[in-house]
């Protein structure tokens, strides 16, 4: 009977954790498109900072560079979290995204050819949405979401045990399921466009920031909502 953010559905390795660093299932979808779609530097430098937040973010799991760093750069270690160098992923992945967008939008103008440009479209929906496709359908058996924390409950009840492994595996196929819609749609979408089935540019571009705007707001309410404010106090 409680809510689902009362009862700990985290089952990672993790000592603790207040939510996800989530830039959303479309930004994740055109961000593998703008691998395709974006020539030269940019692009390099773009992945290149985001694999370097990832491996930044880490930290003890990839002692090679992190130990290294902690010790050397300077007020590195004053960070609360390694987990905080993900905002470097969280400006770039949006960023190659929005570029990849673009210069699929206008392919023409950029040197592509519609083959070229489907390509990459397929490639990106088939990478995203494959793999969330993947999760959604088998997810539920690929781990036991059994966490460290697990064994204080297990001595008072060992099936509330049961019911959290079973609940945290809901929510990986649900969300999971939930994100391969997503990629659908705005894939959809962007394939209307190229095929002439939807000439309005507008339509297009307007619809996957609906997109992406529904998909964040869904999971910030989550960690942000209405729960957490109420009318202003005044206290002696």
């Amino acid at each position: 009977g409680q809510r689902p953010g009362a009862i700990p559905t985290y089952w990672g390795d993790q000592p603790f954790t207040s939510g996800p660093v989530y830039v959303g299932a479309i930004i994740c979808f055109l961000f593998v498109l703008g691998l395709f779609m974006v020539r030269g530097p940019t692009k390099w430098w773009l992945l290149a900072a985001t694999i370097m937040s990832f491996m930044l973010a880490w930290g003890r799991n990839f002692p090679a560079l992190n130990e290294f760093l902690f010790y050397n750069l300077p007020l590195y270690n004053k960070f609360r979290s390694v987990a905080m160098m993900l905002v470097i992923a969280e400006f770039t992945m949006p960023l190659l995204g929005i570029l990849g967008l673009y210069n699929f939008m206008n392919y023409k103008e950029k040197g592509f050819t519609k083959q070229q440009a489907l390509r990459a479209l397929y490639i990106a929906f088939g990478v995203t949405g494959g793999l969330t496709l993947i999760f959604g359908l088998i997810g539920g058996g690929l781990f036991d979401f059994s966490a460290a924390g697990d064994a204080r409950y297990a001595q008072q009840n060992q099936a509330f045990v049961g019911f959290l492994e079973e609940y945290r595996s809901g929510m990986l196929t649900g969300d999971a399921l939930r994100s391969f819609g997503f990629i659908l749609v705005g894939a959809g979408l962007m394939w209307a466009f190229v095929q002439d089935r939807l000439k309005n540019v507008a339509i297009v571009v307007g619809g996957l920031a609906a997109l992406t705007l529904v998909d964040l707001w869904g999971v910030n309410q989550r960690y942000m909502n209405d729960d957490n404010f109420g009318r202003r106090q005044n206290y002696s």
